[in-house]
């Protein structure tokens, strides 16, 4: 037990800082402190309530405006004064009204009611004045000679009127229609009248929420002082006595209604006309701070003559726990120590770890991203809307016309890259290439699952390809393949097409994985940089007779297409070069020709992947004579060989997930042991080590070396008397304290407890 001197210097100023707070002028000052806070948080209640009510009044004067704009357009609009039923310029003006109505949320409807007319053209169809007050739901008001009396004299007004037929849903007064209307025309010589139903759903919602967080409601008055909308009605207050009071409320700040007190913030909309009130019942609302301040006083009072005679009892009690955390920290403490300086080091230390925390944390989001772009390039959408707001929030913004796909393999393709490598592009990805790098391009780089020494690239230019290629090249060197090593290694660069919608990457995908399959079939030798539109070019490619057009392309984004097990792209390419077969081949031959040299290139694909074909696959040259027959015969071939493609890359993922966690358990007590050794070890990326894990086991690849690193060092601390600190080394950590610190918030023992307490248990 470490043994501390009696009184420190911290412990002397705690005697004197409790004779000093029990003294007289600490109760006179902590007075004024709380007479100030009143007053303060009065204001700031006003200041709350001033802000909430200009919100709302800021909400429907932007509601006029916008009605009053589309009136507006309206007017302008020619078609307005040629209303004839049936005509084009009938039809044409109500779906304009539709388009307005669905275009502004706080439009419900809009009706052309048009002078000495019967007709009525609205948002709904065209009707007759009659049918229009006699069915429509927003004219079935109680004042209806009122409301004809308004459509008869067309005037820029907002009316309010108390409907039959809406239910009471959010207060006593959300039965209200209010309508928003305007001369249609001109304004001295008008041809009718425009009416807005106006849809006030989010005002009441302002409403209700601007006294949510205190006792009280707010309403909206008009010029006649009648109750226009309102919030839920407070349950201290019916509907005839708020009714009553409203005439009062105007140009106060305080009102007593049936024996309560209420306070009132209140402002003007200068649009609307209306007054926008809001009453918070003042003693329901002050009343337990006055308790508070009450059993304050007293207190204060009361402790003043108590205090002097136990302050030593106080500081003595309440500087044990500081006592406590010290000894926590294991600091070397003498006779002079100041406990602050000891704190204030220790806090400055945790802040660090922190830091480092969060820094991890953000380490995590590049790994995200590139989940994402791998999900872009292999095409694996459900959703386009969906997806596109997921690039957005993700950062991933694509703002040129051009979508190219480009692939980079360094060294030997069944070669995984070292572990400092694979960390050194991981690196540059997250801090390069998810940033925008040009004003002619942005690049987006993300490292494949099952190739850690390939880097795939989306490439969003203002350009096609082959026009910033020079530009991009040179980008790329300089921060991508300017490391030492990768100068050592043969780099190849396939490049897909460039299309011009982000759902078309799949395709540049496939056919940039088909040039570096050709560039690594071919070895030159030499760092190569070859384009998919120079492939199906070059002559070179394939001995085929030249007075036959083959589908060159199209052969080889479907071998991708098996490949990476994608049916649907397998029989879309299918489907494609039968359907181009009547405007390429004039005769028979060609027709068979082409088929068998799909066919072949289907067997070739299987080959290359070890799936056995079996016998009712083989077939004739004579067997491609009907087209419908050798195209059923190509679409179940492929069908099952990308069936078996897919089926072997899930096999494989099986595999080494249960290998990368049999790893991690063999291994978690290795210092060494990091996400990148194992992707190096396995050629897979490191953001496919981390998903792995997590599928695996649940937990994150920190998290999971650290649990086992805690089991295996509890279970040597209790049954071996190893030194502490060995043990820590023994299981992978270096910073003895930094675990020490981690044993402790997760036990609440140090090791040394932990140890003495499961040792005596044992024995």
């Amino acid at each position: 037990m470490r043994k501390f001197p009696k009184y420190s210097t911290l412990f002397k100023h705690y005697i004197f800082s409790y004779i000093v707070v029990f003294a007289i002028p600490f109760i006179i000052l902590s007075l004024g402190i709380h007479q100030i806070y009143i007053r303060n948080l009065s204001l700031e209640l006003n200041n709350t309530k001033e802000n909430y009510l200009n919100q709302i009044d800021s909400r429907l004067n932007n509601q006029l405006t916008e009605m009053n704009q589309v009136g507006n357009l309206l007017n302008m609009s020619q078609v307005i004064y040629f209303p004839t039923l049936g005509t084009e310029q009938e039809d044409e003006l109500i779906n304009q009204l539709k388009i307005y109505e669905h275009s502004y949320n706080g439009i419900d409807a809009i009706y052309l009611v048009f002078i000495n007319q019967d007709t009525v053209l609205s948002s709904r169809g065209t009707m007759s004045l009659d049918a229009m007050l006699k069915h429509s739901k927003h004219f079935q008001v109680e004042n209806i000679e009122g409301l004809i009396d308004e459509i008869s004299n067309p005037l820029e007004r907002i009316s309010v009127f108390t409907s039959e037929s809406v239910a009471v849903k959010h207060s006593p007064w959300s039965n209200r229609e209010i309508f928003y209307s305007m001369p249609m025309g001109s304004y001295t010589n008008p041809i009718g009248s425009i009416y807005f139903v106006m849809n006030m759903d989010d005002i009441i919602t302002n409403l209700r929420e601007a006294t949510e967080l205190e006792e009280g409601m707010a309403l909206f008055v008009n010029e006649s002082n009648e109750i226009v909308l309102s919030s839920s009605l407070y349950p201290k207050l019916t509907r005839e006595e708020l009714t009553i009071a409203v005439p009062d409320l105007v140009d106060t700040e305080n009102i007593i209604i049936e024996g309560t007190s209420y306070s009132i913030s209140s402002i003007d909309s200068n649009l609307s006309g209306w007054r926008l009130i809001n009453l918070t019942d003042t003693n329901r609302f002050y009343q337990p701070l006055y308790q508070i301040i009450i059993v304050v006083f007293l207190g204060l009072i009361a402790m003043l003559f108590i205090g002097l005679v136990i302050a030593y009892y106080f500081a003595n009690k309440y500087y044990q726990p500081l006592r406590s955390l010290i000894s926590i920290f294991d600091a070397n403490i003498s006779n002079d120590y100041n406990e602050w300086n000891i704190i204030e080091s220790n806090v400055n230390k945790a802040f660090t770890e922190v830091s480092t925390l969060s820094q991890q944390v953000s380490d995590q989001i590049p790994i995200v991203k590139q989940a994402t772009i791998l999900e872009l390039i292999e095409g694996r959408i459900s959703n386009e809307d969906d997806f596109n707001k997921y690039l957005l929030e993700l950062g991933l913004i694509f703002p040129y016309e051009y979508f190219t796909q480009i692939i980079i393999e360094i060294g030997d393709k069944n070669k995984s890259l070292l572990e400092k490598d694979i960390k050194y592009i991981d690196q540059r990805l997250s801090d390069v290439f998810l940033d925008q790098v040009s004003d002619l391009y942005n690049v987006y780089g993300v490292v494949p699952y099952l190739r850690n020494n390939q880097i795939f690239l989306i490439v969003n230019s203002n350009k096609p390809m082959h026009k910033i290629w020079t530009t991009l090249y040179e980008y790329l060197s300089k921060s991508l393949l300017s490391e030492k090593s990768f100068k050592q290694q043969i780099i190849k660069i396939g490049i897909g097409n460039t299309y011009t919608h982000w759902n078309k990457i799949k395709k540049s995908y496939f056919e940039a994985s088909s040039v570096i399959d050709l560039l690594n079939n071919k070895d030159s030798g030499k760092n190569t940089i070859l384009f998919f539109s120079d492939i199906v070019t070059d002559q070179s490619i394939d001995d085929l007779p030249t007075i036959i057009d083959y589908p060159t392309e199209q052969v080889m984004l479907l071998s991708q297409g098996l490949k990476q097990g994608d049916i649907e792209l397998c029989k879309e390419i299918i489907d494609d070069v039968f359907e181009s077969f009547d405007n390429k081949f004039s005769n028979e031959i060609s027709r068979q020709m082409t088929i068998s040299y799909i066919y072949n290139h289907l067997v070739q694909t299987a080959n290359e992947l070890k799936i056995t074909l079996g016998w009712e696959f083989l077939v004739k040259l004579s067997d491609f004579i009907q087209s419908e027959l050798a195209k059923d015969t190509l679409i179940n071939l492929s069908m099952y060989i990308a069936t078996q493609a897919k089926d072997q890359i899930e096999d494989l993922n099986i595999v080494i997930e249960k290998q990368v966690v049999q790893i991690i358990f063999e291994n978690f007590d290795s210092s060494s042991l990091s996400l990148e050794q194992i992707a190096s070890e396995f050629n897979i990326s490191v953001s496919y080590v981390s998903k792995l894990v997590k599928q695996e086991t649940g937990e994150s690849f920190s998290s999971i070396i650290q649990a086992l690193r805690m089991e295996k060092f509890k279970s040597l601390l209790v049954e071996t008397n190893q030194p502490i600190k060995d043990i820590v080394t023994q299981v992978g950590y270096f910073d003895v304290s930094n675990f020490t610190r981690k044993f402790r918030k997760e036990t609440g023992l140090t090791p040394s407890q932990y140890r003495e307490a499961h040792q005596s248990i044992i024995k």
